[in-house]
């Protein structure tokens, strides 16, 4: 079934200028973020996924995205993917923490240490009661990544003279 003309036009008036309906959405948006600076429209694109509490499978695809192709241990693929939110993370933090989190358990499985080390760095750092909501409410098939979403969640909420 397909949706109203009006509809349509009125989702093109609203969001980002991104063909939803197109199957390199997803990859388009990995482009535009993993620009430096990153792309407006992908920054948007990707917040309003992260706020309407996107399926999960899709986050982490965006994330793997950034990763790129090379998925080795010693692959410069999750240093680029960590610089990337690094970067949105100084402007957008519950943006940038939010896509961190969805990075640590692919960096963890592919034996990054350094790459798990600096997003629990960025996660110490983050004061934002957004992204602390947003860990909290992120689902974990892992009982150890649940803790560790739980205790970020909670350090991200830390007033900032308790750093």
């Amino acid at each position: 079934m397909t949706e109203p003309l009006a509809e349509k036009d009125k989702a093109k008036k609203d969001g980002p200028e991104w063909d939803v309906e197109r199957a390199d959405d997803l990859a388009s948006v990995a482009a535009g973020l993993s620009r430096s600076p990153p792309d407006r429209d992908a920054l948007a694109h990707a917040r309003a996924r992260v706020e309407g509490s996107e399926s999960p499978e899709l986050l982490s695809a965006l994330v793997l995205m950034l990763v790129g192709d090379d998925r080795a241990p010693a692959s410069e693929g999750y240093l680029r993917a960590l610089s990337a939110l690094e970067a949105i993370a100084e402007d957008d933090p519950a943006l940038g923490g939010v896509l961190m989190a969805y990075l640590y358990p692919h960096a963890s499985r592919a034996f990054r240490h350094d790459v798990c080390d600096a997003i629990e760095l960025w996660m110490d750092s983050f004061r934002d009661s957004i992204l602390a909501r947003r860990l909290r409410d992120l689902p974990a098939d892992d009982p150890d990544f649940a803790v560790r979403l739980g205790r970020w969640a909670a350090s991200v909420e830390r007033p900032a003279e308790e750093a």
